[in-house]
């Protein structure tokens, strides 16, 4: 393997701590903090790939028809995103997701590289996830309990993921991927710590009670256990299972309809009250206005969308779906009364139908679907492909029984939400019941006249994908695509798209690597904790604490406990000791970085104070900044290449070093632009205090620096709009001449070239509404 691919492999393992990524003092702090990371990774994946070429001419392409349904769907991405309601909101994500054509492109960059790894990267991965999720789990034990003074306790926790639904997805797919593996380590020792963690995850998802990630993990699961006892040809069993699962189905349709008349429950009893109101009132309303997607929406000066009759087959763009307001309220009034805050009158913003099939309808089109679904069908015939549990001949009976499955779901799930449309329930229910129609058809398959199968590694970490893949189609009947979990779900795919056993690959386990590589994984995580949970500025203007220092403490002892162990569990009983060098190189990893990002924050505070916003001043910050973030990418990709790889690497460092100097100057400056978003924000909301003035100016400033470096600048211009009209409280009937006035109108004309459909938002109707059209057409 080339140095190349080794720095390439090295990034793409480093994607998979992205979950702990995140900057609170951004406007935008969990998601595009993901997004942005990810750019740069995938830049590495991409120049080393342009560096190696030779490598990359010999090396295994994408599998057929896995491959293909990834080109297709990055093909329906780039339609939608042309024919876009705001084509930069499609291109870089809104400031809430980052889910824009940039955050595909890097998944599929990760995935093109999954697909090529090698067994000794591949063997990393369960590792890695089970260091992660001890400090991605813990801290959200810690914020449940009211550890660390700054959190109150929290009826459902959230981590580094942001959100305890979004959290909860991670966990379930983190668990079925450890879970085959654990059960099939030759060392019962060495599944010890692995165990452990896997309670660790299940008793986080029952504080975090996520109703659509536990229905996925048992569907996960159910997919995993009917797969083996198919391979096994245990008829019997299957049978057995067969009662079970009706049995338990019948008993939960009967006791959650007694639920559904109650009022709200706590705890891991919300499962058996399987809807929202609120939720069964959005699909209502969103299936209805779908069915009227050719019906134009009309921009700020009132033209009509000249693409109307386009928005069936491309949808209106990607994170563009608060744009539709307009359109989503007219089939259902009374929509906004439901998701009116308590005590304002502030509705809250739906940027999400919590349906994948809603979702993808509406930002991609009936292209954009059906490359999803092929996504999906075409990674589970991968790998019941690499199971032998499927080929050509039994592909239509294996389409049949999900088609079978569909409308009898759509029939049970309208049984189970007593007095709902049925429009509402049809497209989750129909979901599920080809999910279950494949689980299905896959223990019919012990039927055939075929040995017993005995599982190796490469079969196992099929099994898991399968679960993970039936997992995640489940869960987002529920809820939504973001980059707390895609990441780790494209990596997964990637493992069942490239060759089922590349030339020349032994899978074998060696000690002393799987040693390296818990000790190295507990120094990344601890890294990204750093970075993530540090507080880096406090000053006059901004002040950020962050986590409590007992919290930090206790993550980074954690963790670094997760890969001491890990590292002693993976070597024979004869050879349990710890390499003292390898173990201070974690603390001394953390050490320098937290030194080095303390002072990076003590200048950048020291610029924030001066509120001095120079180019030049702006260009000091944004090479802080990139310093700061890419410390992590550093320790991330040097540590899994290693240093030997890293010193041979000298004619693809140029071309490595391009494409990673471009990724991260872009998030750079939108780290700066949120950073300030935020400043202004903060600020903003606040200047009418005894230290008004100051903190006006300090608003202003942040908000006019942050509009000018910003490429997608719509929502703070919108922020700064509503903080001059407060600080002038402008009548716009007797001061039409006013400077306050005029600036006002200039930021909206800015504003609505960039996004013409920009009054159709929820949040803008919400509060902006009286400024509609206030601004000259462009």
């Amino acid at each position: 393997m080339s140095e190349r691919h080794s720095l390439a492999e090295s990034a793409l393992l480093a994607s998979v701590f992205t979950v702990l990524a995140y900057q609170q003092l951004r406007f935008d702090a969990f998601e595009n903090e993901k997004v942005g990371l990810l750019s740069i990774l995938a830049a590495v994946v991409v120049g080393a790939a342009l560096a190696d070429s030779a490598s990359l001419r010999k090396s295994a392409g994408v599998r057929r028809p896995l491959g293909w349904a990834a080109g297709a769907l990055l093909a329906a991405v780039l339609a939608s995103t042309l024919f876009s309601l705001s084509f930069t909101r499609s291109l870089w994500g809104s400031a809430y997701r980052g889910q824009g054509l940039v955050a595909y492109i890097c998944y599929l960059a990760l995935f093109w590289q999954a697909a090529r790894i090698t067994a000794g990267a591949r063997a990393k991965l369960a590792p890695i996830l089970t260091v992660i999720a001890v400090p991605v789990c813990l801290l959200a034990v810690l914020r449940y309990y009211g550890v660390g003074g700054e959190f109150l306790q929290a009826a459902r926790p959230g981590s580094t993921a942001g959100n305890p639904n979004l959290l909860a997805a991670w966990l379930v797919m983190a668990l079925l991927y450890l879970g085959p593996h654990l059960l099939h380590r030759a060392r019962p020792h060495a599944a010890l710590l692995q165990g452990a963690v896997c309670a660790l995850i299940v008793f986080t998802l029952f504080l975090l009670s996520s109703r659509g990630a536990l229905l996925g993990l048992g569907f996960g699961a159910l997919a995993g256990v009917v797969i083996v006892l198919a391979l096994r040809r245990r008829r019997r069993a299957l049978l057995a299972i067969l009662a079970l699962v009706v049995f338990a189905g019948a008993g939960y349709v009967a006791v959650s309809r007694g639920a559904a008349a109650s009022g709200d429950v706590p705890g891991i009893a919300r499962f058996f009250r399987p809807y929202d109101p609120a939720r069964l009132s959005v699909w209502r309303a969103a299936v209805e206005m779908l069915a009227h997607q050719a019906e134009p929406l009309y921009a700020f000066d009132g033209v009509p969308d000249r693409w109307a009759a386009l928005r069936p087959w491309v949808g209106y763009g990607l994170d563009t779906l608060d744009q539709t307001h307009s359109h989503f309220v007219k089939y259902n009034p009374d929509i906004e009364e439901i998701f009116i805050q308590p005590g304002t009158d502030v509705a809250a913003i739906i940027d999400r139908f919590h349906n994948l099939i809603l979702d993808v309808q509406a930002s991609l089109g009936w292209l954009g679907l059906a490359a999803w679904v092929a996504v999906y069908e075409a990674a589970l015939y991968a790998g019941l492909r690499r199971l032998d549990l499927i080929d050509r001949g039994r592909l239509g009976s294996w389409l049949g029984a999900q088609a079978i499955g569909a409308p009898a779901g759509a029939l049970l799930a309208w049984a189970v939400v007593p007095g709902s449309a049925f429009g509402a329930t049809a497209l989750p229910g129909a979901a599920l019941g080809a999910a279950g129609g494949a689980i299905a058809w896959i223990g019919a398959q012990s039927l055939r006249a075929a040995p017993p199968v005995d599982l190796d590694r490469r079969q196992v970490t099929a099994i898991a994908v399968i679960c993970v893949i039936v997992a995640q189609w489940v869960d987002n009947q529920f809820g939504f695509m973001t980059a707390v979990t895609q990441p780790l779900f494209w990596v997964m795919l990637g493992l069942l798209g490239g060759d089922a056993a590349p030339a020349g690959e032994v899978e074998s386990e060696n000690e002393d690597e799987a040693a390296h590589t818990w000790y190295t994984g507990a120094a990344v995580a601890g890294a990204f904790l750093i970075y993530s949970l540090d507080a880096p500025v406090s000053g006059q203007f901004i002040v950020f604490l962050g986590q409590s220092t007992i919290t930090l403490v206790i993550l980074l002892a954690a963790t670094c406990l997760a890969g001491l162990s890990g590292a002693l569990l993976s070597r024979p009983a004869s050879e349990r000791r710890v390499d003292w060098e390898r173990a201070s190189h974690i603390l001394i990893v953390w050490l320098v970085f937290l030194a080095a990002k303390r002072l990076i924050g003590h200048f950048a505070t020291q610029l924030l104070d001066r509120m001095d916003l120079t180019p030049a001043t702006l260009a000091l910050a944004c090479g802080m900044l990139v310093l700061g973030s890419g410390a992590v990418l550093v320790i991330a990709v040097g540590a899994f290449a290693g240093r030997p790889a890293l010193r041979r690497l000298r004619r693809p460092a140029a071309v490595v070093g391009v494409c990673v100097a471009l990724a991260a100057a872009g998030y750079a400056v939108r780290y700066v632009g949120s950073a300030l978003h935020a400043v202004g924000f903060s600020f903003g909301n606040a200047f009418e205090a005894e230290e008004g003035p100051a903190l006006f100016y300090a608003a202003d400033r942040a908000y006019e620096t942050a509009v000018t470096y910003t490429p997608d600048d719509t929502q703070i211009r919108i922020h700064w709009v509503y903080l001059l009209e407060k600080r002038a409280r402008v009548d716009w009937g007797a001061q039409d001449d006013d400077p306050a006035a005029a600036r006002i109108r200039a930021q909206l004309g800015a504003a609505y070239r960039w996004e013409p459909f920009l009054p159709n938002a929820w949040e803008w109707r919400s509060y902006y509404e009286h400024y509609g059209y206030e601004a000259e057409a462009p």
